[in-house]
């Protein structure tokens, strides 16, 4: 579920369920902006998609079925081959 994108994109965020917690409790401002971004959440029921779930399944499979959308998979098997530890 995670876009082919360079390592040095991602950014491991820890416990933020928690901070984000503790900000609603203690802050005024911060439960405000919570109810405004709630009130624009909408609900999608993705499995009545049917191309959302066709999509989905054939996301599962390692290898995916379509190679080219994850260039970086290539580069790094072709590293791992060209040079093994």
């Amino acid at each position: 579920m995670l876009p082919d994108l360079a390592l040095e994109r991602y950014k491991a965020l820890g416990n933020s369920s928690l901070g984000g917690a503790t900000l609603a409790l203690t802050s005024a401002q911060y439960l405000q902006e919570i109810d405004r971004i709630r009130d624009q959440i909408t609900y999608l029921e993705l499995n009545v998609n049917q191309d959302f779930m066709n999509r989905f399944n054939a996301a599962k499979f390692i290898p995916h079925t379509d190679p080219t959308l994850f260039p970086s998979v290539k580069a790094w098997k072709k590293k791992a081959v060209d040079n093994p530890q």
